[in-house]
């Protein structure tokens, strides 16, 4: 009698522990589900870019150096396409001079700086390959944007009396249509963190900015007087270095 009871608890026993590990197992696999989301890329790049055709000919140089920063969400859980923003940012070049200005009734000695920029936002498709190698991960970037192509000036001086004297003018400002595609690497640093290497051709409709001259600079007195406007398209190839943060 005695070993029946046993028997009988010993069998409930281990029905109950098997409806327990099937429980937790569930559990788990819920948990485990619930975590997968979408991933989201925040970026950071230094970026080096490389004029071509008639803008490397109306500036005059062959690099230019620059930043970008960007934004990407993934489409769908676990898929390999991503969509975000890109702003990008170069400089083309700059003047500074000192010279004499009269302002309100009094007469300045101004130190004044032309600068003229290229300031680039992209709306990009990027999707990566369906294999690695190693800890490096492939991807293709397709790009669609516009460019502001501006210059600025700035002054500053002392008035007799010790007042500081501050102006900031934008002098010119374009708009161009922009398009480009690129070939990246993310290379695993972390969970969170990666390398990121990115090459890009970037292609853009002609449109007009600020040159600077190279010859007769001595001849110069206003900042202004050392930039030409011309006309062109404005395509380059972008090499980036940064980092990707995942979130």
């Amino acid at each position: 009698m005695r070993s029946s009871v046993i028997f009988v608890f010993a069998h409930v026993f281990v029905i109950m522990c098997s409806f327990g590990q099937e429980e937790l197992v569930n559990n788990y696999e819920e948990e485990e589900y619930e975590e997968i989301s979408r991933v989201y890329f925040a970026e950071a790049n230094f970026s080096i870019y490389s004029p071509l055709d008639a803008f490397s000919e109306k500036i005059e140089r062959n690099t230019l150096y620059g930043f970008s920063l960007g934004f990407l969400m993934q489409l769908q859980k676990e898929k390999p396409s991503f969509i975000g923003v890109e702003v990008f940012h170069l400089h083309l070049g700059m003047y500074s001079s000192d010279y004499e200005a009269v302002i309100g009734s009094e007469q300045l000695i101004l130190s004044g700086r032309v600068s003229s920029n290229n300031l680039g936002i992209n709306l990009n498709y990027r999707y990566y390959l369906p294999f690695k190698v190693s800890r490096i991960e492939p991807y293709l970037e397709g790009q669609l944007g516009v460019k502001w192509m501006y210059s600025y000036l700035t002054e500053s001086g002392s008035f007799s009396d010790g007042e500081e004297y501050n102006n900031f003018d934008f002098l010119t400002g374009t708009w161009v249509l922009s398009y480009g595609g690129a070939l990246g690497f993310q290379i695993h640093l972390t969970d969170v963190y990666y390398l990121n290497l990115k090459s890009s051709y970037h292609f853009a409709v002609s449109g007009e900015y600020e040159r600077r001259i190279q010859e007769n600079l001595d001849a110069v007195e206003f900042p202004q007087e050392a930039f030409e406007t011309v006309q062109s398209s404005t395509n380059f190839v972008k090499f980036d270095l940064g980092l990707t943060f995942l979130f």
